[in-house]
């Protein structure tokens, strides 16, 4: 079940994306169900079946990068976000020039580290100088990049932060990030992609050290380019993530996370076309340890089409899918697959793999040798 390289890609081009409002923010510390035919499920299909679950879990990935990058003092965390914000309107630790004269607005110009520049524009419904966060509502913080170079990276383009309702405080209910031509280049690293999506978090639940345990992300749009050199085309398509039970451990990481997944994301990495669906497709997914090793425990439990898939399989884990640091294979576990038959995946300590289909028995050394759904 090892992580196919087109979703490893997607999500370091999300991380970048992440990024750009780190360089203004200086202060940071569901898919309809469509059709529903059933898979061809035999001796041929079924293992190629068994070898999305490697997709289907760096999805999940997907989405726990973006939770993460969320928490406490993060990059663009909502908290440092509304902070930096508040050192324009408040004027305690920013000199604006000029006189402000339209209603609810404010606007600051500060150079890059290495040439070109960022401008932030704050809007919001409330007086143009208020004395307090309390009279602000509805926030939304532009980002405009203007050939903006730090290092080797440039960035031209938007980005957008929006956050409705009260401004004061630091853990909104909802908000949304946009990107909007948002052109990326590091040309020491291969890199040259472009921005098209918007990231909408809604219903957000928090713990006591206001990290996000539950609610919903989305994605919306598209990115297109080159990340070190691998050509890419994605495109998000109503992607929906519910996120619920989140644990984090002493470091701030998720250990543990139930995740929804409906929508789709398509395109081609490098060439190579890609589509994938999913349907109320439930993972969850917990650091543990099994033995002396430690890693990763996967359950799946839903409905997924995608790639060489004829039509939707439904996924049941009747014992959870353990993958070890140590190694690019489960090493135990056992799923069910079910289209228009039945197919039992069952993974073993030594990282080898066997699918049981119809009256066949198939045996393979390693899940990499499991025939992959392209």
């Amino acid at each position: 079940m090892k992580m196919q390289q087109r979703t490893a890609v997607i999500i370091s081009v999300l991380l970048i994306a992440l990024f750009t409002l780190m360089l203004a923010a200086s202060g940071c510390g569901g898919g309809g169900d469509g059709d529903s035919i059933p898979a061809t499920i035999d001796s041929t299909t079924a293992p190629q079946s068994a070898s999305v679950l490697g997709d289907i879990a760096a999805s999940a990935e997907l989405a726990i990068t973006a939770i993460t990058l969320n928490t406490g003092s993060g990059l663009y965390c909502p908290k440092t976000l509304l902070r930096h914000a508040d050192r324009l309107w408040t004027r305690q630790g920013l000199a604006l020039p000029g006189t402000l004269q339209s209603l609810g607005s404010d606007s600051s110009t500060d150079l890059c580290t290495d040439g070109g520049t960022v401008t932030i524009n704050a809007t919001w419904d409330g007086p143009d100088n208020p004395q307090d966060c309390s009279e602000m509502k509805n926030l939304y913080l532009e980002l405009v990049y203007a050939n903006c170079q730090e290092g080797f990276e440039t960035l031209n383009g938007t980005a957008g932060f929006y956050v409705p309702g009260d401004s004061c405080t630091d853990t909104p209910a909802a908000f949304d990030f946009s990107f909007s031509n948002l052109r990326y280049q590091n040309p020491s690293e291969g890199d040259d992609f472009t921005f098209n999506f918007t990231m909408v978090f809604s219903d957000l639940q928090y713990n006591t050290n206001d990290y996000l345990v539950g609610g919903n992300v989305s994605f919306n749009g598209s990115m297109i380019g080159s990340l070190e050199g691998t050509s890419m085309d994605v495109t998000f398509d109503a992607l929906k993530f519910a996120m619920a039970g989140t644990v984090y451990d002493v470091f701030d990481e998720i250990v543990e996370v139930t995740l929804t997944i409906n929508g789709s994301m398509y395109g081609n990495i490098d060439g190579d076309q890609f589509s994938e669906r999913s349907r109320r497709l439930a993972v969850h997914y917990k650091q543990t340890v099994q033995g002396a090793e430690s890693g990763e425990e996967f359950t799946f439990n839903g409905d997924y089409t995608g790639g060489c898939l004829d039509g939707w399989i439904t996924v049941e884990t009747i014992i959870p899918i353990f993958l070890p640091d140590s190694g690019q294979c489960p090493t135990s576990g056992e799923v069910r697959i079910a289209g228009d038959g039945e197919a039992t995946i069952e993974f073993y300590s030594d990282g080898s793999v066997t699918v049981y289909v119809g009256g066949d028995t198939l045996d393979y050394a390693s899940c990499d040798d499991l025939p992959q759904c392209i």
